[in-house]
Protein backbone atom coordinates (compact mmCIF):
# COMPACT_ATOMS: atom_id res chain seq x y z
CA UNK A 1 0.00 0.00 0.00
CA UNK A 2 2.83 2.37 0.79
CA UNK A 3 4.32 1.95 -2.67
CA UNK A 4 0.92 2.52 -4.26
CA UNK A 5 0.43 5.74 -2.30
CA UNK A 6 3.95 6.93 -3.19
CA UNK A 7 3.23 6.28 -6.87
CA UNK A 8 -0.05 8.20 -6.60
CA UNK A 9 1.71 11.21 -5.01
CA UNK A 10 4.53 11.09 -7.57
CA UNK A 11 2.03 11.00 -10.42
CA UNK A 12 0.26 14.10 -9.09
CA UNK A 13 3.47 16.11 -8.65
CA UNK A 14 5.52 14.86 -11.62
CA UNK A 15 4.55 17.62 -14.07
CA UNK A 16 5.04 20.38 -11.51
CA UNK A 17 8.42 18.94 -10.51
CA UNK A 18 9.48 18.64 -14.17
CA UNK A 19 8.56 22.32 -14.78
CA UNK A 20 10.50 23.46 -11.70
CA UNK A 21 13.58 21.42 -12.59
CA UNK A 22 13.43 22.56 -16.22
CA UNK A 23 13.40 26.19 -15.10
CA UNK A 24 16.42 25.53 -12.88
CA UNK A 25 18.26 23.78 -15.73
CA UNK A 26 17.52 26.67 -18.07
CA UNK A 27 18.80 29.14 -15.47
CA UNK A 28 21.94 27.06 -14.98
CA UNK A 29 22.62 26.91 -18.72
CA UNK A 30 21.92 30.58 -19.40
CA UNK A 31 23.98 31.79 -16.42
CA UNK A 32 26.92 29.58 -17.43
CA UNK A 33 26.85 30.86 -21.01
CA UNK A 34 26.61 34.47 -19.76
CA UNK A 35 29.66 34.10 -17.54
CA UNK A 36 31.90 31.66 -19.40
CA UNK A 37 33.06 32.09 -22.97
CA UNK A 38 33.18 29.11 -25.35
CA UNK A 39 30.58 26.81 -23.84
CA UNK A 40 28.81 24.28 -26.03
CA UNK A 41 25.53 22.48 -25.35
CA UNK A 42 25.81 18.75 -26.05
CA UNK A 43 22.47 17.44 -27.20
CA UNK A 44 19.27 18.78 -28.61
CA UNK A 45 18.29 22.22 -27.28
CA UNK A 46 14.75 21.10 -26.40
CA UNK A 47 14.34 17.32 -26.78
CA UNK A 48 16.16 16.22 -23.63
CA UNK A 49 15.49 15.42 -20.03
CA UNK A 50 14.42 18.43 -17.95
CA UNK A 51 16.89 17.66 -15.17
CA UNK A 52 20.13 17.15 -17.13
CA UNK A 53 22.55 19.62 -18.68
CA UNK A 54 25.47 18.27 -20.71
CA UNK A 55 27.86 21.01 -21.75
CA UNK A 56 31.47 21.33 -22.85
CA UNK A 57 33.97 24.00 -21.98
CA UNK A 58 36.46 24.67 -24.78
CA UNK A 59 40.09 23.86 -23.97
CA UNK A 60 39.25 22.76 -20.42
CA UNK A 61 40.06 19.31 -19.11
CA UNK A 62 36.91 18.03 -17.39
CA UNK A 63 38.94 15.78 -15.08
CA UNK A 64 40.85 18.80 -13.79
CA UNK A 65 37.59 20.68 -13.38
CA UNK A 66 36.14 17.78 -11.42
CA UNK A 67 39.23 17.71 -9.17
CA UNK A 68 38.91 21.44 -8.47
CA UNK A 69 35.22 21.19 -7.57
CA UNK A 70 34.82 17.65 -6.19
CA UNK A 71 34.08 18.82 -2.66
CA UNK A 72 31.73 21.61 -3.77
CA UNK A 73 29.64 20.49 -6.77
CA UNK A 74 28.65 17.00 -7.83
CA UNK A 75 28.80 16.38 -11.57
CA UNK A 76 29.93 13.71 -14.01
CA UNK A 77 32.42 13.75 -16.80
CA UNK A 78 31.21 13.63 -20.37
CA UNK A 79 34.46 12.25 -21.79
CA UNK A 80 36.42 9.20 -20.80
CA UNK A 81 40.06 8.45 -20.19
CA UNK A 82 41.65 5.06 -20.69
CA UNK A 83 44.88 4.30 -18.81
CA UNK A 84 47.01 7.36 -19.51
CA UNK A 85 45.59 7.72 -22.99
CA UNK A 86 42.82 10.24 -23.37
CA UNK A 87 40.06 9.52 -25.82
CA UNK A 88 36.93 11.38 -26.68
CA UNK A 89 33.66 9.79 -25.60
CA UNK A 90 32.22 7.81 -28.54
CA UNK A 91 28.83 9.42 -27.91
CA UNK A 92 30.23 12.95 -28.06
CA UNK A 93 32.27 12.00 -31.12
CA UNK A 94 29.13 10.67 -32.85
CA UNK A 95 27.39 13.96 -32.01
CA UNK A 96 30.14 15.85 -33.84
CA UNK A 97 31.74 17.40 -30.73
CA UNK A 98 35.27 18.53 -31.55
CA UNK A 99 38.14 17.47 -29.26
CA UNK A 100 38.81 21.00 -27.99
CA UNK A 101 35.29 20.90 -26.54
CA UNK A 102 34.88 17.16 -26.00
CA UNK A 103 37.49 16.79 -23.29
CA UNK A 104 35.77 19.57 -21.36
CA UNK A 105 32.38 17.85 -21.32
CA UNK A 106 30.46 17.65 -18.04
CA UNK A 107 26.98 16.46 -17.12
CA UNK A 108 25.09 18.35 -14.43
CA UNK A 109 21.90 16.86 -13.00
CA UNK A 110 19.24 18.63 -10.98
CA UNK A 111 16.45 17.47 -8.73
CA UNK A 112 13.28 18.77 -7.18
CA UNK A 113 15.09 19.87 -4.02
CA UNK A 114 17.60 22.13 -5.78
CA UNK A 115 17.15 25.88 -5.36
CA UNK A 116 17.89 29.00 -7.40
CA UNK A 117 20.52 29.93 -4.80
CA UNK A 118 22.30 26.61 -5.35
CA UNK A 119 22.23 27.15 -9.12
CA UNK A 120 23.76 30.62 -8.77
CA UNK A 121 26.39 29.32 -6.33
CA UNK A 122 27.31 26.47 -8.70
CA UNK A 123 27.65 28.91 -11.60
CA UNK A 124 30.02 31.10 -9.58
CA UNK A 125 32.15 28.10 -8.62
CA UNK A 126 32.22 26.77 -12.18
CA UNK A 127 33.15 30.19 -13.54
CA UNK A 128 36.06 30.56 -11.12
CA UNK A 129 37.30 27.02 -11.76
CA UNK A 130 37.06 27.20 -15.57
CA UNK A 131 38.80 30.60 -15.66
CA UNK A 132 41.50 29.27 -13.36
CA UNK A 133 42.12 26.26 -15.60
CA UNK A 134 42.16 28.40 -18.74
CA UNK A 135 44.72 30.79 -17.25
CA UNK A 136 46.98 28.03 -15.89
CA UNK A 137 50.13 27.31 -17.89
CA UNK A 138 49.80 24.22 -20.10
CA UNK A 139 52.21 21.33 -19.69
Amino acid sequence: MGLGKAAEIADKTMEETARKVLALRQRLHSRITEKIEYVRLNGHPEKRLPNTLNISFRNVDASSLLNKLKDKIAFSLGATCHDKERSLSPVLKAMGVEEDYGFGAVRLSLGKFNTVEEIDFAVELLTEAVNSLLSAPRR
